[in-house]
């Protein structure tokens, strides 16, 4: 193909990027090639072949979208995507988008190549996507449980006495092996328990009271996570926390609030 003077019309840029431009393996971004016409005139069989770089695939729900006509090709698990038969003429933009992953960590320098049509060529044009490994799963040594309003960075607390029946919220921490911090690095789904501390010999024999279900924590909770809405109708003497890691399966942690 020819390049056509700017005079002449046709195709005038192709841009590529990457949504989010960073993500974590596995996790999906939206690859957008824009392809910009200019009048005068008209371009048809506007065409391109983008090859991904190795480990770069396209989602196994691809999630389509094109505006520039003709057909594209985007194969469930393939490392291309293509565009064939559009047409576009004056001052007219369109776009072709795919939904890309990949399960290996490491940044994606990727390029369209030529944008190929009947009024001439143009390109290639590039964008990087990032794939950032998980971080690693870090156990901890142990858990706590109190008023929110106890220090950010502290690891001990009470909880006070509440009235049954009415709604209290509670701050509940993960314990570097020290047991002296606050283990920021700490994800993952823990069982809460509300217990009667009276009537068994240990935190994993005191009977239960009612189960507060599963609190999961996340990368940015930072290894403290608040507990909303807890309400007990009845009133216990000697009632605490329990905590269970992990909440489903043989638990490796209890621990019960002090």
């Amino acid at each position: 193909s020819v390049f056509a003077p700017a005079a002449w019309g046709g195709l005038s840029s192709v841009t590529k990027s990457f949504s989010p431009s960073s993500i974590a393996v596995g996790a999906t971004s939206t690859l957008t090639i824009t392809i910009q016409h200019s009048p005068p005139g008209n371009s048809d069989g506007i065409a391109f072949t983008d090859n991904y770089p190795a480990n770069l695939k396209n989602a196994a729900t691809p999630n389509v979208s094109n505006t520039c006509g003709g057909t594209v090709t985007a194969v469930a698990g393939g490392s291309s995507l293509s565009l064939s038969g559009a047409k576009r003429s004056g001052n007219q933009a369109c776009t072709v988008s795919v939904s890309v992953t990949s399960t290996v960590a490491g940044s994606y320098l990727n390029s369209t190549g030529l944008v190929t049509s009947d009024s001439g060529s143009i390109g290639p044009s590039t964008a990087t996507l990032t794939v950032t490994a998980p971080p690693l799963a870090v156990a901890p040594s142990g858990f706590n449980a109190f008023e929110t309003s106890t220090a950010a960075a502290s690891v001990t607390g009470v909880i006070r006495t509440k009235i049954a029946a009415s709604p209290f919220s509670i701050a509940v921490i993960a314990l570097k092996s020290s047991g002296t911090a606050v283990e920021t690095a700490f994800t993952g789904d823990v069982k809460l328990e509300i217990i009667d501390a009276s009537a068994g010999a240990s935190c994993g024999a005191y009977a239960l009271i009612r189960n507060l279900g599963t609190l999961t924590f996340a990368t940015a909770d930072l290894g403290r996570k608040t507990l909303a809405g807890i309400s007990e109708p009845n009133a216990w003497p000697n009632a605490r926390i329990r905590m269970t890691y992990p909440a489903t399966g043989a638990p490796t942690l209890i621990a019960c609030s002090t």
